[in-house]
């Protein structure tokens, strides 16, 4: 025998509000974090404009630019590879003696890995350059293949 609808909801009452109030619960967190990233997204935003305004050096402003596009955009992975790609040019140099010259140290990491991008792209675009050449070379074989079939058409020497 069947049960009817008012039958199983008087057997299983705390199922449906449990599960409620569990959105409800999930809901309510998600508006805490976001209002929260909105206001540190605030914060970092009139930390970019004093920093500009004291003139400060352009690495700790990207710095403070990429934490903040992370938490607008939700890309905390993102944001860690930003972090980490100018720490590979600037993460010392505010430590090392007055005494070097960190715009050069600087500008010396930016040229390596501007020659790593440049090779990385050469043998891209090398490897890109030989598969076309397989394929012309395929083509032309095909070609030749098709004229030895039977007389070129005037339709292909034209």
């Amino acid at each position: 025998m069947a049960k009817t609808l008012e039958e199983y909801a008087a057997q299983h009452p705390q199922q449906e509000p449990e599960r409620e109030r569990q959105a409800i619960a999930e809901t309510a967190q998600t508006y805490r974090e976001r209002q929260q990233e909105r206001e540190q997204a605030e914060q970092l935003k009139a930390s970019i404009l004093q920093q500009l305004e004291q003139g400060n050096a352009p690495q700790y402003i990207l710095y403070t630019a990429i934490k903040a596009i992370g938490i607008l955009t939700h890309d905390a992975e993102w944001a860690e590879a930003g972090r980490q790609t100018l720490d590979t040019v600037y993460a010392d140099l505010a430590q090392q003696s007055l005494l070097t010259d960190n715009a050069a140290i600087a500008a010396q990491r930016l040229d390596t890995m501007q020659a790593e991008y440049n090779d990385k792209l050469r043998r891209q675009l090398q490897r890109n350059l030989n598969g076309y050449r397989r394929i012309e070379k395929a083509l032309t074989e095909a070609l030749q293949a098709v004229n030895a079939l039977g007389p070129e058409p005037d339709t292909l020497t034209k």
